[in-house]
């Protein structure tokens, strides 16, 4: 017999003469496989066929995510085609499964490198790939505190860590905001409370473990003093300033000064009187019943200090004060400066000053060392007041004289007239005469011996040390022919007829501000003088014709005309 075989590819090639050919077909899939058989010598034909199924070999790919100690590693399955594929992963360490899944999980019980081995098997064609995978070692994180107990103190950590194999590093949070990536680490809180402090270790691979603990931390006292000046003479007040730590430990044990001249002392706010000048370096230490305990050092200077003094003597308001420095110093430039107690101030050595009002001030002077200290001295001076009735009033009494006047003290500022307790009044009359009253009873009277103007004064003075005084000087007009008109009017005119040089007596009731007008009988205006009325008021009217005038004298509502004569 003689055969031919058409394996189906459609390829004309794809045939065989052989009685049992081989054949390899392209590619998978179905094909219709002929197969002709003749008979030799006579050649009969008889064909057969069949369908034959061609499987592909699987492409068997995979990747893996190496993992940590403790954790899965993952793997995902890749193969081509995985539908109607058997799977089996072989992990490497003697143990297999059968896992058709896209992704699949296997955890290590050690640590270390295994070869996994995925086999797919699709209707006994069987594919197969290895990979190279790790479970990685985990660090066991841990630390131990080895030092440290107050807020001010240096808290050490030892690492104690450890992992099978590789390295690792670490990193510190010690929940303050502030970390570290040191092995070993020392650490200052700054304040006290219970810290939570954790620790990540994380190995060469990415593999990490932690460790937190909660650390103590007590308070330490905040030492702080504050100090007067350091001055040769006077000793320094030190004062204790530390705020107070709470708690059943917060008490204080003890207290240490060292002021570095060789004076300590174990007081909480002690008086330090210097053995010597210059630079000083005073360390101030407080340990708590807690153990904790602190210092503050302060660098002082001792400087040189002065002896401030001087001396006053009361004086009468309105006369001045001469302040005599008495003050001493052993060395150094030296600056002044006084405070009256009045709002006022100077620097100079002896100073000279007037108060202008009655009150007992305190005067302070402070004395300063260039470079060195201060020194102040504080000592009450006393202003007395003046008698308040420094002025008088001046009015006609023709019942005591033919041209009597009477005459009494006046307050100025309350317009009250009379005399004042414990004062006394010395008169002074023009011509000779004098008068002296005293107290509340203090008017006088006095009679001139012709008309005319005339000077007195009153000196009024008061009766206890330092005596003051004050005095007053008027213009008395006396015109028994124009008593009448300044009676009436509050106007007085004298001489009357004159040379053109004339006064205008004006009481002080008629009002403040004048205004006199001279006018000729013709009506025209010919002098105009304003002025303040002091109670006499004299006239220059020399370059007027001789002739009769009229003066007109008004303030405010009050008006008066008089007819002057001119005669030259």
């Amino acid at each position: 017999m003689e055969f031919f075989w058409n394996f189906g590819t459609g390829v004309a090639a794809d045939t065989s003469a052989a009685p049992s050919p081989v054949f390899q077909f392209p590619k998978p899939g179905t094909y219709r496989v002929k197969m002709y058989a003749r008979t030799l010598p006579y050649g009969f034909l008889s064909i057969d066929s069949a369908d034959v199924v061609v499987s592909p070999i699987p492409t068997v790919k995979f990747t893996k995510l190496n993992a940590c100690e403790g954790q899965d590693l993952v793997f995902n399955n890749q193969t081509n085609p995985l539908t109607g594929v058997s799977c089996n992963w072989n992990w490497g360490n003697g143990q297999n499964k059968n896992d058709n899944n896209t992704s699949v999980k296997y955890k290590y019980s050690t640590a270390g490198s295994y070869l996994v081995t995925l086999t797919a098997n699709l209707n006994g064609c069987i594919g197969s790939s290895s990979q190279r995978v790790y479970q990685f070692p985990s660090p066991k994180a841990g630390f131990t505190q080895m030092a440290g107990k107050c807020d001010n103190d240096e808290y050490m950590f030892e690492n104690k860590t450890t992992i099978s194999a590789g390295t690792f590093g670490s990193y510190w949070n010690f929940g303050d905001n502030t970390y570290s990536t040191e092995d070993n680490v020392t650490k200052i809180f700054g304040t006290p409370g219970t810290k939570s402090v954790k620790m990540v270790t994380t190995s060469v691979f990415g593999c990490k473990d932690s460790s937190t603990q909660s650390i103590s931390v007590l308070e330490s006292p905040k030492v702080s003093f504050v100090n007067t000046p350091a001055c040769s003479r006077t000793a320094t007040e030190f004062t204790n300033t530390t705020a107070t730590v709470g708690g059943a430990g917060g008490a204080v044990k003890t207290y240490s000064w060292n002021f570095d001249d060789g004076g300590t002392s174990s007081l909480e706010s002690p008086s330090h009187s210097w053995s010597a000048l210059g630079p000083k370096n005073v360390r101030y230490s407080i340990e708590l019943m807690n153990g904790c305990k602190n210092a503050f050092t302060k660098s002082l200077n001792v400087g040189i200090q002065p002896k401030a003094a001087f001396i006053a003597q009361d004086v009468c308001l309105g006369k001045p004060m001469v302040f005599d420095n008495t003050s001493t110093w052993p060395q150094g430039d030296i600056s002044w400066l006084w405070n009256f107690g009045d709002g006022t101030t100077s620097t100079s050595s002896k100073p000279v000053h007037t108060y202008n009002k009655s009150f007992g001030p305190n005067v302070t002077l402070y004395a300063s060392i260039a470079g060195g200290c201060t020194d102040s001295v504080v000592i009450p001076v006393n202003i007395f007041e003046g008698p308040r009735t420094c002025d008088f009033t001046v009015n006609t009494d023709y019942a005591f004289g033919f041209r009597g006047v009477k005459m009494n003290p006046l307050n100025a500022a309350t317009g009250v007239a009379g005399g004042q307790d414990k004062v006394e009044y010395n008169w002074i009359f023009q011509g000779g005469g004098t008068n002296k009253t005293t107290g509340v009873n203090a008017e006088t009277q006095y009679d001139f011996q012709t008309d005319g103007v005339y000077d007195v004064t009153m000196r009024a003075r008061s009766t206890s040390a330092p005596f003051c005084e004050c005095s007053v000087t008027k213009k008395v007009v006396m015109d028994r022919l124009a008593v009448s008109d300044l009676e009436s009017t509050g106007v007085a005119v004298f001489p009357n007829p004159n040379n053109g040089q004339f006064n205008l007596s004006v009481k002080s009731s008629f009002g403040k501000n004048l205004n006199i007008v001279i006018t000729s009988m013709s009506g025209a205006v010919v002098k105009q003088i304003n002025t303040e009325n002091n109670g006499l008021i004299s006239i220059n009217s020399g370059n007027l014709a001789d002739g009769v005038y009229s003066v007109r004298v008004s303030s405010g509502e009050n008006t008066a005309v008089r007819r002057i004569t001119i005669s030259k």
